[in-house]
């Protein structure tokens, strides 16, 4: 019989799972190659801008150390999904991750812009989930803007759910006019009576053994 200690989650382990195939989507480790084809995605349209992967703005040896950065760190593991016809379609961190307590503390998640709503996000977060699972972890956390139903939909079909809420300072958003029609979607999601905006932030967990 195995030892706790041997069934416990590790970085090696988690990894030693790839690359995973779910019919035409290739999960995989991030390359160092793959900084220079995030960089490269066309930003998000309305109201999703604020999602715009950071690379595209740093010179070469920027990109590399960002590719360094997250190689290196031993509380994080950062994926992408190949498609045939997209390389690196998906992006993922996990990140703050505690082997010790098989915890994934949050994860930043992005879709290519072209390849969104056809259903390829639920596929590649259900089934790094069932990966790390069976690596050892127990439980998978996020944080969603409240605003965000597409990611919330999407997090829900790969069967996440709901904990909690907080609220994050976004001075952005003071510079927006909420009483315009185009935010109703995001006026209930918003404090504007301090000096700074706050947005709502949703929790959202899936542990193993859930469905």
């Amino acid at each position: 019989m195995w030892s706790l200690s041997h069934n416990r989650p590790t970085k090696r382990r988690l990894l030693a799972g790839l690359p995973l195939r779910v019919e035409d989507l290739c999960i995989r480790a991030l390359r160092q190659g793959d900084i220079d084809l995030l960089a490269g995605w066309p930003g998000y349209p309305w109201p999703y801008e604020r999602f715009d992967l950071p690379f595209a703005g740093l010179a070469s040896a920027g990109r590399s150390e960002v590719f360094e950065a997250r190689r290196a760190d031993p509380g994080r593991i950062t994926l992408v999904g190949d498609l045939p016809a997209q390389p690196c379609a998906v992006y993922l961190g996990l990140v703050q991750i505690d082997w010790r307590a098989g915890f994934v503390g949050n994860m930043g998640y992005r879709v290519h812009s072209e390849w969104c709503g056809r259903g390829i996000g639920t596929r590649f977060m259900r089934a790094v989930s069932d990966l790390c699972f069976e690596g050892g972890m127990r439980t998978l956390r996020l944080d969603v803007i409240a605003a965000n139903a597409r990611a919330i939909r999407c997090y829900e079909k790969a069967g996440f759910v709901r904990t909690g809420e907080f609220w994050q300072e976004d001075p952005h958003r003071g510079r927006v006019d909420l009483t315009e029609d185009r935010y109703d979607f995001l006026r209930p999601h918003v404090d504007a009576s301090g000096r700074v905006p706050r947005l709502r932030f949703y929790w959202m967990q899936r542990e193993r053994g859930g469905r």
